[in-house]
């Protein structure tokens, strides 16, 4: 393949409007309306609150004020592994229960995840984030076997460009009992909680019909504002109903992005097709693999039937010549050993 400096230049913009996309969704899910609807239509502690309220009393809250501030501050976001390089969330929080009193608050992750199959289960990957947030708080939320201290941990992941089957769904996954054996009084541990949050594809997200109330308004309003390529007018439309405001930067992309990302959307597109034609062909040389063992198997019981047949030939022309000796009559030994009358007489 000749040199093509230009391509070079293409990607590395590439590369780095998708490191601005990702400091975009970074941004607009630390802004509180946002995550205030994200709660109420994800999390059973908020679901009937008005998003407002959620977002001047509980996120990030103190007891008795209110906060309206647009964005979150935030707990740190780096997490120190000593076996292996620092990993990151992308926005992490506390919100406080509603309505019980409890200044133990509630720890709350929201991943942004463009890739809907990087290669492994996100469903495992979102478990293990829980894991993080679950170890983390040891000697430092609680002391030694203080464990009726846990705060419970909730990890929301969204997935921005969902495979087909998955679209427009939200689906969760939380810890519960299970009585193997015998009678055990009914126990809820409500520690844990996993949400993954699968948005419309690229091509509807700017589309009427997604104007679905059964998420709460949650997949349309993250819809427009994590849209690669948006529709100002509908835009507008749906931060306005949901009260969201947006920082100017994170309403567009300018042109010169969009051309970068028409270049990498059809470089993915591409390699999506490469990929999916890659395990067709694969699946294909395994039907052809199999079909050579069966034609091999097949051969193999040719064979074996060969050697039969070998073998009862010989029977009977053994048989034909003990026959012959005994001058039984020519009709007859062929008749028995199923040898025509020039086979016997050539024994």
């Amino acid at each position: 393949m000749p040199f093509d400096p230009s391509q070079i230049t293409l990607e590395a913009d590439a590369k780095e409007f998708i490191r601005r996309y990702d400091a975009r969704c970074k941004r607009i899910l630390s802004n509180r309306m946002v995550l205030a609807h994200l709660l109420r239509a994800t999390m059973d502690e908020f679901a009937n609150i008005e998003p407002e309220v959620i977002a001047a009393r509980y996120i990030e809250g103190v007891p008795g004020q209110e906060n309206h501030t647009p964005r979150i501050q935030g707990l740190r976001n780096e997490r120190d592994n000593p076996n292996r390089n620092s990993s990151f969330y992308d926005v992490i929080f506390y919100a406080l229960k509603p309505d019980t009193g409890e200044t133990i608050p509630i720890i709350i992750n929201v991943e942004a995840q463009a890739d809907s199959k990087p290669g492994y289960d996100l469903a495992n990957r979102g478990v293990f984030y829980l894991g993080c947030m679950i170890a983390d708080q040891k000697d430092t939320v609680f002391q030694n076997d203080r464990y009726d201290d846990l705060r419970k941990v909730c990890s929301i992941w969204i997935c921005t460009d969902p495979p087909k089957d998955c679209a427009d769904s939200i689906e969760c996954y939380t810890l519960d009992q299970h009585v193997i054996l015998g009678q055990c009084p009914s126990h809820h541990v409500d520690k844990i909680r996993l949400v993954i949050v699968y948005l419309s594809r690229e091509a509807d997200k700017n589309s009427e019909h997604n104007d679905d109330e059964k998420s709460l308004g949650i997949i349309p309003l993250l819809n427009v504002c994590l849209a690669k390529t948006v529709n100002k007018d509908r835009q507008n439309k749906v931060t306005e109903k949901y009260h969201v405001e947006l920082d100017p930067e994170d309403r567009d992309m300018t042109a010169g992005e969009q051309i970068i990302y028409k270049h990498y959307r059809e470089m993915w597109e591409l390699g999506e097709q490469n990929k999916e034609l890659g395990e067709q062909i694969k699946e294909q040389g395994e039907q052809i693999k199999e079909q050579g063992e069966q034609i091999k198997e097949q051969g193999e019981q040719i064979k074996e039937q060969g050697e039969q047949i070998k073998e009862l030939k010989a029977n009977a022309q053994n048989t034909a010549k003990i026959l012959k000796d005994f001058q039984v009559p020519v009709d007859v030994i062929a008749k028995s050993t199923g040898l025509s009358l020039e086979q016997i007489e050539a024994l």
